[in-house]
């Protein structure tokens, strides 16, 4: 099931956030803050599972065409249980090599709110996606930088995935 949950996230992956500095954004809703360069934009679906309706959020930039940054984020169904965090970034994961190829994947340490994450390196025949996964609770974050090899290694691609923080 939450295979399923994160294979939806994922596929959604392609409130106004408020800025604080050039390119720093914090989102209310989503308890988070990023960095964009330009306005980023939000789109909001939501999807009917086996376990209830899903909302997912995804606040994106692309400023080129072989570029687009984003951050996702769901409140995964409550089960009444605690959730595995490995389980679920592991089915996460997954999903998201699905017809491609994980190249990489380690951990990041947790850093005071941020919790521990997993970062991973995809490519999807000439698409590279770097991405980093956040289990907060029930939310579930995906970071990501989408686009050509050296593309999602520029320092735009970078600021987004290092200065991505979950607020309290």
């Amino acid at each position: 099931m939450r295979t399923v949950l994160a294979l939806l996230l994922v596929i959604a992956l392609l409130g106004t956030g408020h800025s604080q500095s050039p390119g720093e954004y914090t989102f209310p809703e989503g308890r988070f803050k990023s960095r964009f360069e330009g306005r980023p934009e939000i789109v909001t679906k939501h999807l009917a599972t086996k376990s209830g309706p899903l909302k997912v959020t995804t606040i994106s930039h692309s400023r080129v065409s072989d570029l687009v940054l984003s951050v996702s984020y769901s409140d995964l169904p409550n089960s009444g249980t605690a959730l595995d965090v490995q389980k679920v970034y592991s089915s996460t994961i997954v999903a998201m090599t699905k017809n491609g190829t994980l190249l990489e994947e380690r951990t990041i340490d947790a850093k005071d709110p941020t919790p521990l994450g997993k970062e991973i390196h995809l490519q999807h025949g000439k698409i590279f996606t770097r991405a980093r996964l956040f289990l907060d609770g029930e939310r579930l974050y995906i970071v990501s930088a989408v686009g050509t090899a050296a593309k999602v290694q520029e320092k735009s691609a970078e600021a987004l995935l290092q200065h991505f923080t979950i607020k309290p």
